[in-house]
């Protein structure tokens, strides 16, 4: 069961991160790196440098990211935490939405894959962008989702 004192606590986190996010998107805040977005698992979150996988979504890489190739990880499951517990729902042609430096960055999913953990390489390819998460139910298989630039628009 949910105690109120959790509810509200979490609430008040979420209501704090949507207003970062607003904020970031308006130019007023300087705290993220940029902001993700995945509308068909209602996901919006901001991202930043050097974050905990515990915590956040954690950015992989920064060197790839500072050319173009972002590489997302996050938990899957039921905790708090786990802000990619739905990616098992996306598809091939979803979008992704990356929002930085008041440009929106559409990415279109062209790939989704099931690997064990620890036995693959990530590509260096520019454009694009990466989601890593355990599969669910499983100690050693990760989801891994790609997709590639399509627009970019200037808000």
């Amino acid at each position: 069961t949910i105690k109120y004192n959790d509810y509200y606590y979490n609430y008040k986190i979420e209501k704090n991160e949507l207003n970062n996010i607003y904020n970031y998107i308006e130019g007023n805040n300087n705290d993220y790196l940029f902001i993700l977005e995945i509308p068909k698992i209602n996901l919006k979150r901001g991202i930043i440098n050097n974050s905990n996988v515990d915590k956040d979504i954690v950015l992989i890489d920064y060197q790839k990211y500072l050319n173009n190739n972002i590489i997302l990880a996050s938990h899957s499951g039921n905790c708090n935490t786990c802000y990619f517990n739905k990616l098992d729902l996306l598809n091939i042609n979803d979008l992704i939405y990356i929002y930085k430096d008041n440009i929106k960055y559409t990415y279109k999913i062209d790939s989704i894959e099931e690997k064990i953990k620890q036995t693959f390489k990530l590509e260096d390819s520019s454009n694009s962008i990466t989601l890593i998460t355990c599969k669910k139910n499983t100690d050693n298989i990760q989801i891994i989702i790609k997709g590639k630039i399509i627009n970019n628009q200037t808000r």
